[in-house]
């Protein structure tokens, strides 16, 4: 890493005297503009034809392109969401001036994407690919991680939420979910190394935390989506379930352009809480009450077992005497500045973020706390979440001669996260809160902790990470290019759980009692890529252009872990050396990929593309008797609109019908095909002596699973590219998917093997559609609306033993991890008490499936309104789920143990008093039915109001641009079938897996910022 870091600080050292470095005094200078308004257009790229000088506009869309020879030149500008446009500029003098105006379009086939080849223009490539303008997004939506900025806006990608705490992951899913047992998350390349995003080792938070959450939004220009396997085969083993292919920001030709950045805003916990419920009452013994005041659920009063006396309620969650919520801030500041030569270009950036979470111990939990331990509890104990990163980035590119040029990519973050004692342990917060009596009692409306105590209990992390990439580009003749990528992504970890002795929890995690302990985790990974490629350009004809690309690759992953724990410690120690218990343990993890492709494309009279390609990998992961494992990918795109005989008309001025199909994999996990022994200790001789036994079987016919891919659509711009359309089918099935199978006791070895049985299919359709509805100077609306349809269900298990437990299951026929469950067939008040009890309610012999726990159907509705030539903008951002159920397990084990509405209020509705009764019913088989809860919402995602200041106001700060915006996120539930807090709160949010679950998850935060951009 130190190699890494001094490298940047050569670069670093040698602009200074690139930037001033003399060059051709002839140059083309200008302003691009946007046709109508006059608006500026940053991100512009100009191109000058027949040769590689080229320059990207500014914020204030101005460019100047240096060393321009000949008596003419032809410029050739793009940019997103415009339609390209071509001027040929006179070279008449040393420094001409063309200015130049894009007309806007919502999309365009001429765009650039990028892909395992490198780049190509949208309308060869036979797939739906999504891009995200992040650059543009970022200053305005002032997304909290990379996630948020994909949130809503592409159809087929869904952002699965988990816990609403400041710091958490939440999940991408890209058309569905394909495996039972591996990830199911996309593959992240950034400027061309592949980048970690598995689950963060040592992760004591007991939420999820993903290695891709501290990425930093900033930083990034574009991300391209790749959606399944007919477009990511060449990415071969991990691209099955898509790939993300991200940009970040580069340098461009000029003076240096700072621009500074600082958000000041505020996150809270909006959710409305159930209240806790307790129904009082006196046991009946032989007719006659008994004196001692227990529990009578109304159930239990209804057939004359106790009588109920009272109803008291209590909801420490929001009491304001006892809630451990409470508004916090947030803020950000980060500078860059980007500038150069045709001999250097450069940018930096670094930044600062520091969030406090919406948990803050109550005061009179401080003052027990104070009083009891002689001195206040720590600012750590006080307020338990809280999140500081600092990120850095340097990019530079420059030429090496006039054939070749080298890029350099490089970011490091250094990333604390605090997070409260909370997850699925019995003394955590949310275990406490909800299954707590409705009274005050001792512990302030808790179940058997103090909040102080819970607080106590300090869950820390420290991730700092180096991602770094080299690429160079030679072009030796004019038809033949190469490229080599080089890279590396690191991260080192430091993870613990710590209480103090005489603090933290009496019960719940390690230390008996409250007698202090700590566990620990400190890792180290790395991930090592090498990307080699060639591709060679040939006119055949004057119809007929070729392009034949073939490449090597190798990847290889390290992981180093170590882990510690230490309990019952001596007062004022805070290392597991002190402990009286310790244990220790080692984990290493090694996995190497190598890979090659080749890949042929034909294109006739540039409207006709035909691509066909094959991958092949082998990965360290395969069984031993596995091969090579090849991925194959053919795909067709074809112009239609642009054949001469085609109506030329502005109803409809683009068609393009494509069609793909392909192959990728996932590969197995490191050791999964192995045969290994594992260390224990045997009784011998009256001792405990060391020994081996044989821990797995192992499986030397391990295959990665293979996903297979057909996808077929079209994309169309109507009105003069004001509207445009991209409607897509594709069918996706995995097979080979892998499955633990349990094994006979007799083989003596582990219970379970690893084996390729299972075939899960997805298919739907996607449907995205952009339009221009106003262009005048003083009001501009552009809006989004997308949306997919997806059918997932296992359609073989092989001889896999399959689940049968009620809740999220897999069988065949059906959506992976749907929910089963004997269902609540019919309930009848018979005795007309308003009370239902087991023989009032009729239940079915077997388990039914009830539905999905991943969404059918999900769409979202963004829109973009400029006033007075777009200085004022608002956007705003709805999100829609529908089609799919929520376990709704907080509810259900509230009622179980006892203080939920249903059991303790004879006015509660019948159904809820079905669930209630059935799922505490042995008779009835515990059915938890009637917690399955439809999950359809429409959430209000995001609101942005920015404001432009006029060039005058800007000035008197020395700015020559300064935006300001107010950004609300997670605003509200627009519309929702779901009875409980949060449909969004998720439990069962994991790479691998699924389902759909809210227990021990926290409804989402919520999020309002000032930003000011400032540009000099």
């Amino acid at each position: 890493m130190r190699n890494w870091a001094g490298a940047v600080v050569l670069v670093g050292m040698l602009l200074s005297p690139a930037v001033s470095w003399a060059q051709d005094s002839r140059q083309v200078r200008g302003r691009v503009t946007e046709a109508g308004t006059g608006q500026a257009l940053a991100a512009a790229q100009i191109a000058v034809t027949g040769t590689r000088l080229g320059a990207i506009t500014d914020a204030e869309g101005r460019y100047v392109i240096r060393g321009v020879t000949g008596s003419s030149v032809v410029l050739r500008v793009v940019r997103l969401g415009y339609q390209p446009t071509t001027r040929t500029v006179s070279l008449t003098t040393d420094d001409v001036v063309a200015d130049v105006e894009l007309q806007a379009a919502v999309k365009t086939l001429d765009a650039v994407v990028t892909t395992a080849t490198g780049e190509q223009s949208r309308k060869s490539y036979g797939n739906v690919v999504a891009t995200v303008r992040a650059d543009s997004l970022a200053e305005k939506a002032s997304a909290t991680n990379v996630n948020e900025l994909l949130q809503g806006r592409i159809a087929g990608v869904q952002i699965v939420q988990g816990a609403g705490q400041t710091g958490t992951s939440s999940s991408i899913r890209i058309r569905g979910t394909s495996s039972l047992s591996l990830s199911n998350e996309p593959l992240i390349i950034v400027d061309g190394v592949r980048l970690d995003n598995s689950p963060a080792a040592g992760n004591y938070s007991t939420q999820r935390i993903n290695n891709f959450s501290g990425i930093n939004p900033e930083e990034i220009e574009s991300v391209d989506i790749l959606k399944g396997p007919s477009a990511s085969a060449l990415y071969g083993t991990a691209a099955a379930n898509g790939v993300l292919v991200i940009k970040t920001k580069r340098g461009r030709t000029g003076a240096p352009v700072w621009n500074v950045s600082g958000e000041m805003g505020q996150v809270r916990q909006p959710a409305t809480f159930f209240d806790n419920y307790r129904s009082w009452g006196r046991n009946v013994v032989n007719g006659t009450p008994a004196t001692a005041a227990v529990l009578c659920r109304i159930s239990d009063k209804s057939l004359g077992r106790c009588l109920q006396d009272s109803i008291t309620t209590f909801n420490p969650l929001s009491n304001p005497q006892t809630t451990p919520f409470a508004t916090q801030p947030r803020g950000q500041l980060g500078v860059n500045v980007s500038g150069g030569t045709d001999a250097l270009k450069y940018y930096f950036g670094v930044e600062r973020l520091e969030e406090t979470g919406p948990y803050r111990m109550p005061d009179a939990e401080i003052a027990r706390l104070t009083a009891l331990r002689g001195t206040a509890p720590t600012a750590k104990q006080i307020e338990p979440n809280q999140l500081a990163q600092t990120s850095l980035r340097g990019n530079f590119s420059f030429p090496l001669g006039k054939t070749a040029d080298l890029s350099v990519s490089s970011s490091y973050y250094d990333r604390s996260l605090l997070s409260p004692f909370d997850g699925g342990f019995f003394a955590g917060l949310s275990f406490q809160a909800f299954f707590a009596p409705g009274t005050r009692g001792v512990y302030n409306g808790n179940s058997a902790q103090h909040t102080g105590d819970i607080f106590s209990v300090e869950q820390s992390r420290r991730d700092q990470r180096f991602t770094g990439s080299t690429q160079m580009n030679w072009k030796p003749v004019s038809w033949l290019s190469n490229r080599a990528v080089v890279g590396i992504d690191q991260l080192a970890a430091y993870s613990y759980r710590f209480a103090r002795a005489n603090e933290g929890t009496v019960t719940g995690w390690g230390p008996p009692g409250q007698t202090g302990g700590k566990d620990a985790t400190r890792s180290s990974f790395s991930r090592y890529s090498v990307d080699l490629g060639s591709t060679a350009s040939f006119t055949l004809s004057p119809t007929i252009s070729s392009k034949t690309s073939a490449g090597v690759q190798w990847f290889k992953d390290t992981q180093y872990e170590t882990v510690v724990q230490g309990y019952t410690l001596p007062p004022g120690a805070q290392t597991p050396n002190s402990a009286s218990i310790r244990t220790s343990s080692e984990f290493t993890s090694e996995n190497a990929t190598y890979g090659a492709f080749v890949q042929q494309d034909l294109a006739w009279n540039d409207r006709l593309f035909v691509t066909g390609s094959v991958r092949t990998d082998q990965n360290s992961a395969f069984g031993r008797n596995v091969g090579n494992t090849l991925y194959p990918r053919a795909a067709v795109s074809y112009v239609l609109s642009e054949e001469p005989w085609f109506p030329q008309a502005s109803a409809l001025s683009n068609l393009r019908f494509r069609l793909a199909w392909g192959q990728a994999g996932v590969q197995p996990g490191t050791i999964a095909a192995l045969q290994f022994l594992t260390a224990n200790t045997v009784p011998l001789g009256g001792t405990e002596v060391g020994a081996l036994r044989l821990g797995a079987i192992g499986n030397s016919d391990l295959r990665p699973e293979v996903t297979t891919e057909t996808e077929v659509g079209f994309d169309a711009a109507l009105l003069a590219s004001r509207v445009n359309v991209e409607a897509t089918y594709f069918k996706k099935v995995s097979k080979d998917a892998l499955f633990q199978n349990p094994l006979p006791p007799s083989y003596g070895a582990g219970a379970n093997q690893w084996q390729n049985i299972a075939a899960v299919q997805n298919a739907g359709f996607e449907l995205s559609v952009d339009a221009q509805l106003l262009t005048r100077q003083w009001l501009t609306w552009s809006t989004r609306v997308n949306g997919s349809l997806i059918r997932n269900k296992l359609v073989d298990a092989g001889n896999a033993q399959l689940a049968v437990t009620q809740g999220a299951r897999n069988v065949v026929g059906y959506p992976t991890f749907g929910l089963w469950a004997r269902p609540i067939k019919s309930f009848n008040d018979a005795n007309g008490d308003g009370i239902l009890t087991e023989s009032e309610i009729v239940v079915g012999d077997t388990a039914e499936y009830r539905g999905p726990t991943l969404p059918v159907r999900e769409a979202g509705w963004s829109n973009t309104i400029g006033f007075f030539n777009n200085s004022l903008q608002v956007s705003t951002l709805l999100d829609y789920r529908g089609g799919f159920y929520n376990q709704w397990g907080f509810e259900n084990q509230r009622c179980i143990s006892g203080n939920c509405r249903a059991v303790s209020d004879p006015s509660a509705p019948l159904a809820d008093q079905a669930a209630a009764v059935t799922t505490t019913s042995a008779r009835l088989g515990n059915s938890v039915w009637g917690y399955f809860a439809k999950n359809d919402f429409i959430r209000f995602r995001e609101l942005s109001v920015s404001y432009t200041l006029p060039t005058t106001w800007a000035s008197r700060i020395k700015a020559k641009r300064t935006t300001v915006a107010l950004v609300g996120r997670n605003l509200g539930l627009v519309w929702t079938k779901y009875p409980g807090i949060d449909p969004e709160s998720n439990g069962s949010v994991n790479n691998t897996g699924g389902g759909n679950n809210d227990y021990f998850s926290a409804p989402l935060l919520q999020y309002w910022t000032l930003r000011v951009n400032l540009g000099y």
